[in-house]
């Protein structure tokens, strides 16, 4: 879970979204290298001010937020933009501080200032017809970022912030939260704003910093002072010329960073403690458990990886959620290694909602649908009076929508393992059948818009049933 942190401004932009509503009422398509991709779109808002975007909306593509760029920067004070068709070369240039970010169409690397960088997801075409003239997007987040915007995103509260660069401290999530930073870690002077990156390595208990260039000798000599339970540790890498900072804590602990000219504050401590929402999502199977199968061509493992990475990625940009995932990859982590540990690892971090995602299978291959489960002998209640059967039906309705399959509904199975001695409401969602080969391949092809879905659905589940925080 890797977040850039962000330098924060005096102006502000705020970018609005729509109503949450189910996938099928709210989807619309475009297209991005010839290719049909299914998007949300959001309206955007300059200091509480519409910004006409004309027919070039800002949008969620594959669970990252994407802008378009000369329609948006266009608009913005001490930023220019510039695109050369031929190269599909962008150029992003902030005039009053002489920073430029410059990026290629359909590539994650680039330059900032002259130095190498990679994104986490590459500017595209995008144009609403097919074989239509085209808009270069750029993500929203990252493109903030290295300009010196400091960016953040609530679904929940319709906005996305942007803001230009002050000599006041502020961090990289709204101010719906109080702030008070545990650990005091100086930071180098000559490392530019925008190329600091964090990763909540939240399965090895860790949080790593990184910085470009070697500051070994630098963090020798300026090592931080630690609460208890924290442990500190700094290495150098060759091949990537880069400073890995690690804090180590003996359980999983949240993290907030904010960064200053001089310093980085950190936040830690129990992660209910510090975000309003915690949520778990469990991609099923996985390991040597690949789930059920159509033959060698599909997996019930990679279709639930896919759905759950794909809802994760719009969750770490919501600052009102926290989200974890009991595997990250075919790779179990440690202490996940049997169906009752994912419950296990969601009640210790006293998560306010458990989605464990499933692909059906049947002997029949005709068989069709998607449905949602939950215990009823155990339809325990979060802080909010969300129930299992409240969150199951919610579920349901979005992914339903999403998959337009047909619907199953809500069903009770007291059972499953990974529904028993839940602390907090949890449901099972079977997403199709990949018994049945029509379903298999539109699940393929779709796990964005799942994830999506699934994002949307725990969005709507958590704001009728605010957890108070």
């Amino acid at each position: 879970m890797t977040k850039r942190i962000i330098s924060f401004f005096t102006v502000f932009i705020l970018l609005f979204v729509s109503n949450i509503l189910p996938v099928s009422a709210s989807s619309t398509y475009c297209y991005i290298n010839g290719e049909k991709h299914f998007i949300t779109q959001r309206n955007v808002y300059h200091n509480g001010q519409s910004i006409s975007l004309a027919s070039e909306p800002a949008l969620v593509v594959e669970g990252y937020n994407y802008i378009p760029a000369k329609a948006f920067i266009s608009q913005m004070a001490d930023i220019t933009y510039s695109y050369q068709s031929s190269s599909k070369k962008i150029t992003i240039t902030n005039t009053k501080t002489s920073d430029v970010l410059i990026l290629s169409l359909n590539s994650k690397t680039g330059t900032f200032n002259g130095k190498s960088i990679t994104l986490s997801c590459a500017p595209v075409p995008v144009s609403f017809t097919s074989g239509g003239d085209y808009s270069v997007y750029i993500p929203a987040k990252d493109t903030a970022s290295y300009m010196g915007l400091s960016y953040s995103y609530s679904n929940s509260g319709k906005k996305i912030l942007y803001t230009s660069e002050s000599g006041n401290t502020m961090d990289d999530d709204n101010n719906d939260y109080t702030f008070k930073e545990t650990i005091t870690l100086s930071r180098p002077s000559t490392v530019s704003k925008g190329t600091i990156s964090c990763t909540d390595d939240y399965h090895n208990k860790r949080l790593v910093i990184t910085i470009p260039g070697n500051y070994t000798t630098f963090y020798n000599n300026n090592k931080p002072s630690l609460p208890s339970g924290v442990s500190f540790s700094h290495s150098y890498s060759s091949s990537t010329g880069k400073t890995s900072l690690i804090f180590i804590t003996s359980s999983i602990n949240g993290w907030r960073i904010k960064e200053t000219s001089s310093k980085i504050l950190i936040m830690n401590g129990k992660p209910t403690n510090m975000f309003k929402n915690v949520i778990v999502l469990d991609p099923g199977h996985g390991g040597s458990d690949p789930g059920a199968c159509y033959g060698n061509l599909y997996k019930e493992a990679d279709f639930t990886l896919g759905i759950v990475k794909a809802a994760a990625r719009l969750f770490e940009q919501d600052n009102d959620y926290k989200v974890y995932c009991t595997r990250l990859s075919n790779t179990l982590p440690s202490g996940i290694s049997k169906v009752w540990d994912r419950r296990t690892f969601a009640n210790n971090l006293g998560a306010d909602i458990f989605v464990s995602v499933h692909i059906n299978s049947s002997t029949a291959s005709s068989a069709t649908g998607t449905e949602t489960l939950y215990n009823s002998k155990h339809n325990v209640s979060n802080s909010g009076g969300l129930t299992c059967y409240k969150l199951a039906s919610i579920v349901q309705t979005y992914i339903q929508a999403a998959t337009g399959f047909k619907d199953r509904g809500v069903k009770v199975d007291s059972t499953l393992s990974v529904l028993l001695k839940n602390n907090n409401p949890a449901v099972l969602t079977e997403i199709g059948f990949i018994s049945n080969l029509a379903e298999a391949k539109s699940m393929a092809a779709n796990l964005d818009s799942y994830g999506e879905a699934l994002y949307n659905a725990i969005v709507k589940a958590s704001c009728d049933y605010p957890t108070g925080r």
